[in-house]
Parts: structure tokens; C-alpha cells; sequence
């Protein structure tokens, strides 16, 4: 994730925190449709202010704009010009950073550990696509590619903005490569650390893929790797484990029992990233094989 962004950690147990955890209600049990396919969240009891139920309680709806004239630290828009059969073309992207995904499999819960934030950018793309449902609706022009864009006239009566649920997404652990000086197995470890407060060897971390992203607008690289994790791998308090480092972004970790794998997979309601899905199907095929031969997943 972005540098300096808040991040949600597993912690070592002790009594207070027992205690603590014992005192915050179960958001899997007080928001049920939050938590499908047995998804327990993992940041209840340490980081209350990060479960779901308690993001969507302190956002409000996002504003679209122009880029700041001073631009993006993230994304940078360009257009190219290049010609087909000596035909002028352009094509327009967006310049981004390289990435790597983690995907941890806790042998102790057999559960995958996702990560889940609020994502602007998807939330907005939901409440373009009603937009556009309305527009069609009402017989105005445009078309719904043209309405998603911003290009089309509104509907004479615009439908309310959707639930900022919408914009909840279930990702892997993750972070762009920003860091000139870290190997991306070193940022890898680092994020896994910083989001799910696991200690993981860099060196230990297979890799799992690696492939471009976004390819009409993008093309960045990014990486997955895979890691398994116990209870034994758990990293005590401290800097950079948890506690919201810079408060930039709320992000909730969660454990998906492998038993609801399938089912979180065909589940077309739940925004989920390609690379988590990726993931698990490259999970399940492992496990698949394992399990052919006798062995442990």
C-alpha cells in the first residue's frame, strides 16, 4: 500500500488484549452481511475503528474532480502517438507503479488472509453505472459507456448514490513498488508485516506469477507471491504493526475458511480483486495436487 498508510496488524495475545477483544462486539455477528462465506475479521479486537461496519461509519461520499494541477503521486495520465498502416493513432493510459500481492495462508485456521478497504475509485465506477441504468431509463442519449465516462446528459431524475459498501473490496495483502531501494520480495515482506502483522522471511516467499495489470490503460507489472503463516509467525506491538501508521487509509484483514473458498469465488455480489482470485484458483489447484498425492495443503 502507499507509504505512510494506515495499516491493520495482528497482534502477539495478551491478557489485556484478551480482554480487550472479549469487550468489541463480533462485526461478523452485528453486520452479518458484511462477513458472507464465513469471513471472520481478524482486526476486531485490536483495531475496532477498522472493521467494516466502523469504516463505512467514518467516510463520506466521494467528490469527483480534476487532477490537481500539481498531478498524482500514484497515476500519471499520457497520451501516445503512434500509426497503424501509416494511420495516426492515439492511445491514452495512465502511468503507474509496479505492485506485488501476498497471498498467506494461516495452516493453523486453514484460512486465506484478505485484506478490505474502501476503494474511491470503485465506488464511483458503481454509482456511474446506475447513473448510466437511469439514463437509459429515461430514454436520454448516451449510452451507458458514454454515461460511465461522464459524457452523457444526467437523467431528468438521478438516482441516490449507492451504499458506501459498494466500494468495500477483498483484495490480497499488497503494496506498489516505491521504494527504489527494496526488492520486491523485501517490499512483500514489509507489507505483510505492516497490513497483517505476520513476519515472513523474504527469501522464503514464492513466487506464484508475475503479469501486467490493466493492460488497455496500464500494462504495470505485478507480482504475486505466496507465504504460510501460523500463529508462531505473529509479530508483538510495535512500529509499523498496526496502529493506524499515518491514518492515510483503513484497512481490515479478515480470514476466509478455506471451506468458503468457492463459494467467495462465485459470488458475483462481493467486489474482489483479479489477483485474489487469481490466487485462489492457484490455491485450490495446489491443494488439488496435494491432496492427489497424499499430502497436506
Amino acid at each position: 500500500m502507499r507509504a505512510g498508510a494506515c495499516r491493520l496488524a495482528h497482534r502477539q495475545a495478551t491478557p489485556a488484549m484478551a480482554s480487550s477483544a472479549a469487550a468489541v462486539a463480533d462485526p461478523a455477528t452485528t453486520h452479518p452481511a458484511l462477513y458472507p462465506h464465513g469471513l471472520t475479521s481478524l482486526s476486531a479486537g485490536t483495531h475496532p475503528t477498522c472493521t467494516a461496519p466502523a469504516i463505512l461509519a467514518r467516510l463520506t461520499a466521494p467528490v469527483a474532480g480534476p487532477l490537481p494541477a500539481s498531478g498524482s503521486a500514484f497515476v500519471c495520465p499520457r497520451a501516445l502517438a503512434y500509426s497503424l498502416d501509416a494511420l495516426p493513432k492515439r492511445w491514452d493510459m495512465v502511468v503507474a507503479h509496479a505492485s506485488v500481492g501476498i497471498l498467506l495462508h494461516h495452516t493453523g485456521l486453514d484460512a486465506v488472509l484478505v485484506v478490505r478497504q474502501f476503494r474511491p475509485a470503485v465506488w464511483e465506477c458503481v454509482r456511474a453505472e446506475e447513473a448510466a441504468a437511469a439514463t437509459s431509463a429515461a430514454g436520454v442519449g448516451g449510452g451507458s459507456d458514454a454515461s460511465a465516462l461522464g459524457a452523457a446528459a444526467p437523467p431528468p431524475h438521478p438516482p441516490p448514490p449507492p451504499a458506501l459498501s459498494a466500494g468495500l473490496t477483498f483484495e490480497l495483502c499488497a503494496g506498489i513498488l516505491d521504494k527504489p531501494a527494496l526488492s520486491a520480495r523485501a517490499v512483500a515482506a514489509e507489507e505483510v508485516a505492516e497490513e497483517c502483522g505476520f513476519g515472513v522471511d523474504p527469501g522464503a516467499l514464492e513466487e506464484v506469477a508475475s503479469f501486467r495489470t490493466a493492460i488497455g490503460i496500464s500494462g504495470a507489472p505485478h507480482t504475486i507471491f505466496y507465504a504460510a503463516v501460523t500463529d508462531d509467525d505473529r509479530l508483538p506491538p510495535g512500529a509499523g504493526v498496526g496502529g493506524g501508521v499515518g491514518g492515510e487509509e483503513a484497512i481490515e484483514t479478515l480470514a476466509l475458511p478455506w471451506a468458503g473458498v468457492a463459494a467467495f469465488l462465485a459470488d458475483p455480489a462481493l467486489a474482489r480483486s483479479a489477483g485474489l482470485m487469481y490466487a485462489l484458483a492457484w490455491l485450490a489447484a495446489r491443494r488439488g495436487g496435494a491432496a492427489a498425492r497424499g499430502g497436506g495443503g
